[in-house]
């Protein structure tokens, strides 16, 4: 119940339901399905616990009954004192209690074990991605990714990246391009170690990844998701995220890099203004810069962008490109490219199909020998018109 009036009343849930014109009687008659079944059940616990209750009571009070004729007629014969049996019942009544809780105890627990399972069973859960026993510390990374003969799957005998090799200089700006589904956005989980390569091995600077420890490797990562999240905490705080330590100077160089530092000026609250659940109190691409912001804060040595400037308009993506130049030539940066301007600007390109690297290069190059290059182009990419980042990709030095 809890579960489904969140997804109803949330902001997002909210918004989608009214924009299709859905009829929310049926949420009503969904809601009161769902309420009846609980008190159903409810009322069955109870109920359980109510028959516990009153059968040992009625036991309870037989037990008293049959106590007090049985041990009056040994009284009036002679056989027992008067005190002897008032001893009796009320060791009898002191007995008679704990045995009715520890009845009702068992009714509680049984409702209860479902709910201690799952709690228990989450306790116990191992991770799978854990450091190894020597792990490094790299206190500096370079930069320097290397794919050698890495296959990965979610499923068994299911790949979803198989037998995929390349290698990314420090400081290199490379380009992930292919059709739906053939693995790009794993291969960006595979280099933040969300999950380890079923088998072949994925290193930083020569070293393998499985033995740098996570809290090196990810202080040296940043990511930016194409769908830009951010919590329901003020701008600050998001920003924080990536370095609890950034100054305000540092947060205003960020955030006017991605063209957002005057519009957070102009709030009452600045940087304490508390953006809302998932953002709403921000435009799509107000959301989407801010995650940019909080990506460059750190100045990461690796950033993994999921296309950062896909939910802008072109005018503001392209300011956004120009201010990101020299911010990339630090970082090696691998991009899930969906606009033109990207894949022009990269200093490789990956063509990925079906977990595998078919083919990479420069656009030039890729556009004269990749049938399916050529085709993503042609579908995808040819219709946009867009400056290249290379050709601005040191602008603040200008």
């Amino acid at each position: 119940m809890t579960s489904f009036t969140y997804e109803r009343l949330n902001i997002s849930g909210f918004i989608l339901l009214s924009g299709f014109g859905y009829d929310r009687s049926r949420d009503s008659v969904r809601f009161t399905q769902d309420t009846n079944e609980l008190i159903s059940l409810s009322v069955r616990q109870d109920m359980a616990v109510r028959v516990v209750s009153l059968t040992l009571g009625l036991i309870t009070t037989l037990v008293s009954a049959l106590i007090y004729i049985y041990g009056g007629f040994q009284v009036i014969g002679g056989e027992l004192s008067l005190g002897t049996l008032a001893a009796f019942i009320v060791i009898t009544m002191m007995i008679a209690t704990p045995v009715s809780d520890l009845a009702n105890l068992h009714v509680n627990f049984v409702g209860s074990l479902a709910p201690f399972r799952r709690v228990f069973d989450w306790i116990d859960l191992t991770p799978e991605i854990n450091d190894a026993e020597c792990a490094l510390d790299l206190p500096v990374i370079q930069g320097r990714l290397t794919f050698n003969n890495v296959s990965f799957e979610y499923e068994p005998a299911m790949p979803v990246i198989e037998r995929l090799s390349f290698e990314i200089q420090p400081g290199q700006l490379v380009a992930l391009v292919g059709p739906s589904g053939a693995g790009k956005t794993t291969i960006a989980y595979l280099i933040l170690r969300f999950y380890d390569p079923t088998s072949g091995h994925i290193e930083i600077d020569g070293n393998d990844l499985r033995y740098i420890s996570l809290s090196s490797l990810r202080r040296h990562t940043s990511v930016v998701p194409q769908e830009g999240i951010v919590f329901n905490t003020t701008i600050r705080e998001n920003l924080l995220i990536a370095k609890p330590d950034a100054t305000l100077n540092e947060m205003n160089d960020a955030c006017d890099i991605v063209q957002l530092g005057d519009l957070i000026r102009s709030l009452p609250d600045k940087y304490d203004t508390v953006v809302g659940e998932f953002g709403y109190r921000l435009s799509g691409g107000e959301r989407q810069r801010l995650a940019i912001a909080r990506a460059i804060l750190k100045r990461p040595s690796l950033l993994i962008m999921d296309e950062p400037t896909s939910s802008l308009d072109s005018i503001t993506a392209r300011a956004v490109r120009d201010a990101l130049g020299n911010v990339l030539s630090q970082s090696t940066t691998v991009v899930i490219a969906h606009r033109l301007s990207t894949i022009l600007s990269a200093d490789r390109i990956l063509v990925i199909d079906k977990g595998q690297c078919v083919d990479f290069g420069r656009h030039d190059e890729l556009l004269a020998r990749s049938n399916l290059y050529r085709h993503l182009y042609k579908d995808q990419f040819a219709a946009q018109n867009e400056v290249p980042l290379k050709e601005v990709r040191d602008p603040l030095s200008a």
